[in-house]
């Protein structure tokens, strides 16, 4: 039996919507226990002070050795997604949809001028330099999970054509199962990270990708995109 990956609009619970600090900032959330150390509590709290979390942060590791745990991947995380979002009191203060639909104009309006003196087709002298492999430092074994890919998915239609969604916001395109990729996103305002894409199980040129609290499409297999739904949250990809 084929499967097939759909994308829901995860929509926050009533006691979640009531908090700043967001499921979704995290990678996911471990159970609390008292072995738990007390910025981690912190930082999971409804309603935290960064400046509070990183001051117990900062204190709890000149006391103990520095060990990488979900909890230190949760701060990570946690940091990038709420920077943008820190009042000047170091609180969570979430946009409403009104103030983020305007910023997101805005950013819109910056990548259109951005994209009028550039060649939409030139890597502006850049190019790879790697490393194309990634080890691990115990034992020194190639691994695969810091590609920071978020969402793939290959074509019922077509399997020969894949698309990926990155961190950094680059949607992703191959003709050849992986041989070659190619960028399908320049210069759209793609700058959230990418958490989940679809390909339409008939349909080889028509795509879904959830980033930037919306959900995209392209019915072109990727030269031009279309803004279908504001979501206010994240989407993923249930099976």
């Amino acid at each position: 039996m084929k499967r097939i990956l759909f994308i829901f609009l995860i929509c926050l619970t009533p006691i979640i919507s009531q908090s700043q600090n967001r499921t979704d900032f995290f990678k996911t959330i471990p159970l609390i226990n008292n072995e738990t150390p007390e910025w981690a509590k912190l930082m999971y709290s409804e309603n935290p002070n960064i400046g509070e979390v990183e001051d117990l942060y900062r204190q709890y590791y000149k006391d103990n050795n520095f060990v990488k745990n979900i909890h230190t991947q949760n701060h990570k995380h946690w940091i990038v997604r709420i920077e943008p979002l820190l009042n000047k009191n170091g609180l969570i203060e979430q946009l409403s949809k009104f103030e983020e639909e305007i910023q997101h104009q805005k950013l819109k309006k910056k990548y259109n001028a951005q994209r009028k003196t550039q060649n939409p087709k030139s890597d502006l002298g850049w190019f790879a330099m790697g490393p194309f492999e990634t080890f691990g430092t115990d034992p020194a074994i190639p691994i695969s999970w810091h590609k920071n890919v978020y969402a793939i998915d290959q074509s019922l239609s077509n399997p020969n054509i894949l698309i990926c969604g990155t961190e950094a916001g680059g949607v992703y395109k191959t003709l050849d199962k992986g041989q070659n990729w190619s960028l399908i996103s320049l210069g759209e305002d793609f700058t959230g990270g990418n958490s989940a894409v679809k390909i339409h199980p008939t349909n080889s040129n028509n795509y879904l990708v959830s980033t930037n609290k919306r959900i995209y499409q392209s019915l072109d297999g990727g030269v031009n995109w279309i803004e279908r739904h504001f979501t206010d949250s994240t989407g993923h990809e249930f099976e």
